[in-house]
């Protein structure tokens, strides 16, 4: 935002008229509240003026005539009334000002009208990638807001939801086990989860499925039917919770999995019968009931039976 720009709603303010400065900011209810205040205090002196000098102009038309009048008039009535100015001049001083401080914050913090955004802190900018991550700044005036959403931005009215965020994965079975990969991150560090994550713009489940099992275990699979949808929350700790909806799909491996993980997503990779799963599952809330439902599917009734040594882990893969 340039300094041009950035003085420009106060000037209009100061030297125009209160309102005109949030008009520029976009702060529609505000602009109302100073012109509407302003209006009013003018139209109550002006009203004042009127009648004190109707009733002090003389009747005959040769005083009318005299050029010195309308200063006669002014210095009795500035006498006269003089608390009433001073109260009415008072408070349209502060509506000004008001308004004009107004117009400067609201531009400093950057206008949509500029539209650029506001300068956040180096904790917010770092999190500019986390599609979890709850509103903090109004989308439309950059303003912050007063709490998580749901909100109302009170600078420019504008609604703020906190909806469901899209979510996929993939249970690949192979020999009637299931793929599973144990967390490098948070939330749910060093627990085991399905494989999976957040869908991109745009993006089908399914495809963010593959994609999200690809880039986790370097595995690909053949995509098959949906297992479900689950409901859950997402928290960091850092965050309140958040919603999330999860679409699962039976898939098929096609090959073997790479070890060659990316360390800060995947710590482990391993297969496992749906009768021996890892007791650390992360996601409590919906993957042991995901897991369960994979149990009873026709592609986990395909198992084989168990090894000898009766672990029914199978093959642990690490990084």
């Amino acid at each position: 935002m340039t300094g041009h720009t950035r003085w420009r709603a106060p000037l209009l303010s100061a030297l125009v008229f209160p309102g005109l400065g949030q008009l520029v900011n976009r702060r529609w209810g505000r602009a109302l509240v100073f012109a509407v205040t302003a209006g009013a205090l003018l139209v109550v002196l002006l009203r004042r003026v009127t009648q004190e000098t109707l009733t002090r102009l003389p009747d005959d038309p040769v005083a009318l005539a005299d050029p010195t009048l309308p200063l006669r008039l002014a210095v009795e009535i500035q006498r006269d009334n003089a608390v009433f100015f001073l109260w009415v001049t008072a408070g349209l001083l502060a509506v000004w000002a008001l308004s004009v401080f107004d117009a400067w914050r609201g531009a400093a913090r950057g206008s949509s009208a500029s539209g650029r955004p506001v300068p956040r802190s180096d904790k917010t900018r770092s999190r500019e990638g986390d599609p979890m991550a709850v509103a903090r700044y109004c989308s439309n005036c950059a303003a912050p807001l007063p709490a998580p959403p749901p909100v109302t931005c009170p600078f420019c009215d504008t609604s703020h939801w906190l909806d469901s965020k899209p979510c996929a994965g993939a249970l690949v079975a192979r020999d009637g086990r299931v793929l599973l990969v144990r967390r490098a991150h948070q939330p749910w560090r060093d627990h085991w989860d399905i494989p999976g994550g957040f869908c991109n713009a745009g993006e089908h489940p399914m495809d963010a499925a593959a994609r999200e099992l690809r880039e986790e275990t370097g595995l690909t699979a053949q995509m098959g039917p949906i297992l479900g949808i689950w409901m859950d929350t997402y928290a960091t700790g850092e965050e309140p919770e958040k919603s999330t909806l999860n679409v699962y799909y039976l898939a098929t491996a096609e090959g073997d999995a790479e070890t060659r993980t990316d360390p800060n997503e995947v710590a482990e990779i391993g297969w496992f019968s749906p009768e021996a799963l890892p007791e650390r599952l992360a996601f409590p809330g919906h993957v042991p009931a995901v897991l369960r439902a994979f149990r009873d599917s026709p592609a986990a009734a395909r198992r084989p039976a168990l090894a000898p040594h009766g672990t029914g882990e199978g093959v642990r893969l690490g990084r």
